[in-house]
């Protein structure tokens, strides 16, 4: 007798529309509620502004992170607008380099689809032997995507300022001239870029896991729309030695001695 008046009800309900109205209802609230639940990510912190540069990348062609003219005719390509992530490495290095870069190669596999809105950038330590010429040849042993990484080189002061004063890397220039390359020193963090050329992250690149972690903040970062901030987000810039949860990024006079190959890292993590 009970399974009789179940079933009687269920089939009131089932011929009723509004049943079925509030079945829908409620199937399409599921992924609202959903997202409403879902865990917001804290914006980057902000490090600093990167100065302008210009070098040569691996085809002679002048890149960097400068401002081009909207009537500029000259096809000339630029990081502006960009989100990015550098490395510096040296083509002679046969200790952390082939790492770092394999690290890179991985980086540039699982971001084919953001091409237009994200770039990855290596800049030569040792810039009196790394020529355009040879840097193409590293490239193309690497299996280097050119819409995708670009190999910097220029003059080694200029390098070094960039690297040194704007980065805050570690490093110490070798003789290029003599072919002497074991005085080469250079940090192995990535530093991750947004579209204003403002520094978001350093990333050791010998820690697990280092790939899916820059991957993830750069998720973040393409996913701010346009090239500001949203006017809901405030970010201070972060002094540094703060937020404690990434780095302290040290002055380039504390910076350490770092020799390649080094496990000591050029940036000092806060405890």
């Amino acid at each position: 007798m009970s399974n009789v008046r179940n079933n009687t009800l269920f089939e009131r309900l089932a011929g009723s529309p509004w049943f079925w109205t509030a079945w829908v209802v409620v199937i399409a609230a599921f992924p609202i509620i959903r997202a409403m639940r879902a865990t917001v990510p804290d914006p980057l912190p902000i490090y600093k502004q990167l100065p302008e540069f210009t070098f040569l990348d691996q085809y002679g062609e002048i890149y960097g992170n400068q401002a081009i003219a909207p009537d500029d005719q000259t096809g000339r390509q630029s990081l502006r607008n960009k989100v990015w992530v550098a490395n510096f490495i040296f083509t002679r290095c046969t200790t952390v380099c082939p790492i770092f870069t394999k690290e890179m190669f991985e980086i540039q596999t699982r971001t084919k689809q953001l091409i237009d809105a994200f770039h990855m950038v290596s800049f030569t330590v040792d810039p009196e032997y790394d020529s355009p010429e040879v840097l193409l040849a590293y490239a193309k042993k690497n299996r280097v995507s050119p819409r995708m990484w670009s190999f910097l080189t220029g003059d080694l002061e200029q390098i070094k300022s960039t690297v040194v004063e704007g980065f805050h890397i570690h490093m110490a220039a070798g003789d290029g001239a003599t072919g002497d390359h074991s005085s080469l020193m250079h940090g192995s963090h990535f530093v991750l870029v947004d579209y204003q050329s403002r520094i978001r992250g350093y990333y050791k690149s010998d820690e697990k896991g280092v790939v899916d972690r820059l991957l993830r903040d750069v998720n973040i970062l393409l996913n701010v729309t346009g090239d500001k901030l949203p006017d809901n987000v405030t970010l201070k810039p972060a002094p540094f030695g703060t937020p404690k949860s990434i780095v302290t990024v040290p002055t380039v006079e504390e910076e350490p001695e770092v020799p390649v190959g080094s496990d000591e890292p050029p940036l000092q993590e806060v405890e």
